[in-house]
């Protein structure tokens, strides 16, 4: 079943997203009518819900109806949540309704112009992630270490947080994926324990690929970013954002981002993105 929110609309209580966070979601950025990356975003769904063991049938439906909510919205952002359904008692998952889909719309946040442009100050911030490979690479909704790395972050002047997980690994931004150079080459970090495998992150990883730009995934401390030559994150939205700074502890690392890669790699996307089906 899919149901299309609107404005003021209330998911039932009894849904198992409001009690437990049980399902998963994509956030699509439109443009100019387009849903950009649709076929990946659908692929990252059912990646989810399989490894979730949510039982949906319905992705060539959510294919339609977001391309047909595109074209209305225009500019804008569209939110797909898949629940695994409403009832039941207590975590179990036995004597359910349906899986049900809702999608959402809403603006695209508007500093993500800026930052592109500009480039942003991050800093380590002190919440870290746990490892948990079942749920690794997935953007499901429990969302609660996320919610805190924001918290951190409002108490700052800082524009977003690099954060590590509980072993000492960097592994994301609070809503990107990260990646850095140095010596000439690419990296970003392996996903294989936690973190969100972000759509704009995997569609960079096969930009790389189709240009025979060198990137390695890798297990690295945070303090590897201090010896990188530069830093950007990404998400859909967003898409590349340089990083002009990092304070780690109490130390800053500044970068400057013109006429750098990142300015090539921002370039090389938009002409995908131009060109995407």
């Amino acid at each position: 079943m899919i149901v299309r929110l609107q404005e003021g609309d209330n998911i039932a209580m009894n849904d198992r997203i409001a009690l437990y966070g049980d399902g998963c979601f994509t956030t699509i950025a439109v443009t100019q009518g387009k849903a950009e990356l649709l076929s990946e975003h659908i692929q990252r769904l059912r990646v989810s819900t399989d490894r979730l063991h949510i039982s949906f049938n319905g992705f060539d439906q959510i294919y339609a109806e977001v391309q047909a909510l595109a074209l209305t919205l225009f500019d804008g952002v569209i939110k797909v949540v898949i629940s695994r359904g409403q009832g039941g008692r207590g975590y179990g998952t036995l004597n359910l309704s349906q899986s049900i889909c809702y999608l959402s719309t809403s603006a695209k946040p508007n500093h993500y112009d800026y930052w592109q442009h500009n480039g942003i100050s991050i800093f380590s911030c002190n919440t870290r992630l746990a490892q948990q490979p079942l749920l690794a690479g997935i953007k499901h909704l429990n969302r609660l270490e996320q919610v805190l790395v924001k918290h951190e972050i409002e108490q700052t002047q800082f524009d977003d947080a690099l954060v590590s997980d509980t072993q000492g690994w960097v592994v994301e931004a609070s809503a990107g994926n990260v990646f850095w150079r140095e010596n000439h080459i690419w990296f970003t970090p392996d996903l294989a324990q936690n973190g969100v495998e972000g759509v704009m992150r995997n569609h960079l990883i096969g930009l790389f690929d189709r240009n025979n730009i060198k990137l390695n995934q890798t297990l690295a401390p945070i303090d590897r970013l201090f010896e990188a030559e530069e830093v950007f994150v990404c998400n859909c939205l967003m898409r590349i954002v340089p990083v002009i700074s990092l304070m780690l502890k109490d130390n800053l690392k500044q970068w400057q981002i013109d006429d750098t890669q990142t300015r090539h790699l921002q370039q090389l996307l938009a002409n995908e993105l131009v060109c995407d089906d």
